[in-house]
């Protein structure tokens, strides 16, 4: 399976709303490669967020984690994701 997402060194950055969250260049990328993500997704394990890409056959890549105090806040308006098992 080929890479579809260029690849960043891990990295971090502080951001104060979800809008600014989505303008990081890891993430933004996702959102313009061919096999489209038709939506962000969230969830949440103790005190961290997992931002979840999530393509329109079903697939999905954890784009990010997202931690510290404003995290709810940020997170908060996207659906939150659901694993979903597909047996063949």
């Amino acid at each position: 399976m080929s890479n579809y997402v260029e690849l960043f060194e891990p990295g971090s950055a502080n951001v104060s709303s979800l809008e600014e969250l989505l303008e990081l260049p890891w993430i933004k990328s996702l959102a313009r490669i061919d096999h489209k993500f038709h939506r962000f997704s969230r969830n949440r394990i103790d005190d961290r967020w997992f931002l979840m890409a999530e393509r329109q056959d079903g697939a999905w890549r954890v784009a990010g984690f997202v931690s510290g105090e404003d995290a709810e806040h940020i997170m908060s308006p996207l659906p939150v994701w659901t694993y979903s098992l597909r047996v063949s």
